[in-house]
């Protein structure tokens, strides 16, 4: 810890009059220089060989496939083919770009935000770039290799260079350059790295800024991108290499990722891809299958006008025409409308019996998953008196979350601080259903912080996915606050959903006061969580034959209901919630058991009467699950195969999808 020393001894006197609680002053560090890319080496050439020809008129259609392209990897892709397409635009978008860790390293740097803005207007658009399974792999593998090694450099820990790799992985390359940072923050902190270019240069921009150049460099067609996430020593916690390059035989291709658009902003993000869509293009010789990423590649044959056609089960076909000239790729993009699956099923359901709910169906979802959550009423009083079992904190280790120092009220309070600088994280456990009376209201102090030490109170719908600031205040560099104040946060913009909350000690760079001392940091005590319903999770797990499930509750009560689409190993939001009550019924259920269609081609329905009786079992049918329902005409029904159960044949609909149901008058 920092103190004034002696030979300043007439200013300690002169603050301890001012505040005769402190015997001394701390000091807050100064901010540590930020890491930026190696310089970028020079664009490497060769003449073109002629072994490497090949010919797109092969008979039959063959895929091409640009590998296994994770998230990060193809939002790095769709960052920089956005640049590329309007450098106008991504001047003024980095120009005013708040992200707290990109907005610290140009600080550090002192980037000329105007000229930045200037100097990206003044390149020409480019067309897009394509990803490449080979250089991807020289990509990835570099990345891993200094992931390893805790290094950052163009030269890989066993002396190869940018080139060696390429010619190992079998790319047969005219131009090819390389991009590297092995301290990249987030996918935006390390496409801001490249394009920005910061460093020890005029304008705080390396000179020269050689990853922006290979970033807009309209001579390049494809992309390979390399992302390693994690922390290892100094590096992370993402390690990016982005290899960029140009065949002997350059043909145009066409490219573009399939993404449900989740969060409404029109841009890629992580997570949303759709994998295993099927991209046809008239005349082409190769055809794609989206990766589970969502990007996809197709060469094309030349010049000339071509009709894009984008498919998938449950999705209606999407075509496009496009034109190529010069050459020059071209980028389609395929967003159908998302609609979350939603769940239907009885108002009321019986205790220790099947009752029968169903779920609409998502496109391109190869299965799906349901959930039933206990939904209990509660009031969270938390003083931390008994302790911090409640809660879930990640903090850096080294001194006392649970301290006596400075408290509201009782003996003990929570206070966070920065020794390291990292943020200080403490998550009430458990979700939380929130109505329009729901509130939070907590009691904070916050002593000696600098203006990028944060105290956050914050809140995620979405299991924590993503999060969102309640409140926020940054310290003032000086004592602050001499007392506890309470901080009331009303919930009702949140009122019928799930939600999680969390406490954040935030560090966005800067310097820092990096004591641990008492009545330094944030301090929270007395947390209160009013009027919602805690979700207590009673069952999870795949549909095991879509759109029907069965929901068999063992405790009284009100529950959720909810659904959500697979796609391939992505699992995507959970839909909407159904409310239903659960306990004792004195009324007909019945249950369906199965649905097939019979050799004389008609529908099969089974069914069991597993409570009370029935004079008469009548089929309904309806386009959706949430209706209207139709009673279906001409079927005839019979008794079996099992005790209590019916037989019902229908006639295959005329339309599909058709749902059915079985009522007891």
């Amino acid at each position: 810890m920092k103190w004034i020393g002696s030979a300043t001894f007439v200013a300690i006197g002169f603050a301890l009059l001012l505040t005769a609680d402190l015997s001394a002053r701390p000091l807050p560090d100064p901010p540590s220089p930020p890491a930026s890319p190696p310089p970028a080496p020079p664009v490497i050439r060769r003449a073109p060989a002629e072994s490497a020809a090949r010919s797109l008129s092969a008979a039959g259609l063959d895929p091409y496939s640009i590998g296994d392209v994770t998230d990060p990897e193809q939002l790095f892709i769709e960052f920089i083919n956005r640049a590329r397409s309007d450098p106008v635009a991504e001047g003024h978008w980095l120009r005013y770009l708040a992200d707290p860790d990109v907005r610290s390293d140009c600080d550090y740097f002192q980037v000329d935000l105007d000229l930045l803005e200037a100097q990206l207007g003044a390149y020409p658009p480019a067309p897009p770039l394509a990803p490449n399974a080979r250089l991807r792999q020289a990509a990835r593998l570099h990345s891993q290799d200094m992931f390893e090694h805790m290094f950052q450099s163009h030269t890989g820990s066993d002396g190869r260079t940018l080139t060696d790799r390429i010619v190992a992985a079998q790319y047969p390359y005219q131009v090819v350059a390389e991009n590297v940072f092995a301290y990249a923050e987030s996918v935006l902190h390390g496409h801001a790295g490249f394009v920005i270019d910061w460093g020890p240069g005029p304008g705080g921009v390396q000179n020269p800024p050689g990853h922006r150049h290979n970033t807009f460099e309209p001579e390049f067609r494809e992309i390979g991108v390399g992302a390693i996430l994690g922390t290892n020593g100094a590096v992370g916690p993402i390690v990016v290499t982005q290899n960029f390059g140009l065949q002997s035989t350059a043909f145009p291709f066409l490219t573009g990722v399939a993404f449900y658009d989740l969060n409404g902003n029109g841009f890629y993000d992580l997570g949303e891809g759709i994998g295993g869509i099927d991209v046809r293009v008239s005349g082409a010789s190769f055809y794609a299958v989206t990766a589970p990423s969502g990007g996809y590649a197709i060469p094309l044959p030349g010049n000339g006008s071509f009709l894009a056609t984008f498919s998938a089960p449950g999705l209606a076909p999407f075509s496009r025409t496009f034109a190529v000239t010069n050459l020059a790729n071209r980028k389609i993009d395929f967003l159908p409308p998302y609609e979350p699956p939603v769940v239907s099923g009885p108002a009321r359901a019986a205790l220790f019996a099947p009752n029968l709910c169903q779920l609409s169906m998502v496109g391109a979802a190869t299965g799906y998953d349901w959930r039933a959550t206990r939904l209990l009423p509660t009031n969270i009083v938390e003083t931390v008196e008994a302790g911090l079992d409640r809660w879930t904190l990640l903090a850096t280790p080294g001194y006392d979350v649970r301290q006596s120092d400075a408290v509201s009220q009782g003996t003990w309070a929570i206070r966070l601080a920065h020794p390291q600088p990292a943020d200080q994280i403490l998550e009430l456990d458990g979700a939380f259903l929130l109505s329009a009376s729901s509130g939070i209201q907590f009691a904070s102090r916050l002593n000696w912080a600098t203006p990028t030490q944060i105290a956050r109170l914050q809140i995620s719908t979405d299991n924590g996915l993503t999060w969102s600031d309640l409140w926020s205040e940054p310290g003032i560099d000086d004592a602050g606050a001499d007392s506890f104040q309470t901080v009331v946060v009303p919930l009702a913009p949140y009122a019928g959903q799930s939600a999680q909350f969390r406490f954040v000690y935030d560090y966005t760079g800067g310097s820092r006061y990096p004591q641990t001392d008492p009545g330094i940091g944030l301090h929270l005590d007395d947390i209160r969580l009013s009027a919602v319903e805690q979700l207590e999770e009673t069952h999870n797990a795949p549909v095991p034959q879509p759109p029907s499930f069965v929901f068999e509750p063992t405790l009284p009560g009100d529950y959720s209901l909810q659904a959500r689409a697979r796609i391939g190993q992505r699992a995507l939001p959970w839909g909407p919630m159904l409310r239903i009550a659960a306990g004792r019924i004195t009324d007909t259920i019945l249950h369906l058991e199965s649905i097939r269609h019979t050799a004389d081609s008609q529908l099969e329905l089974v069914v069991t009467l597993t409570n009370g009786t029935a004079n008469s079992i009548d089929p309904l049918s309806s386009p959706s699950p949430a209706g209207p329902w139709q009673p279906v005409a001409n079927f005839t029904i019979t008794n079996g195969p099992g005790s209590n159960q019916f037989r019902i044949l229908l006639p295959i609909p005329s339309i599909s999808p058709v749902f059915y149901r079985v009522a007891a008058p």
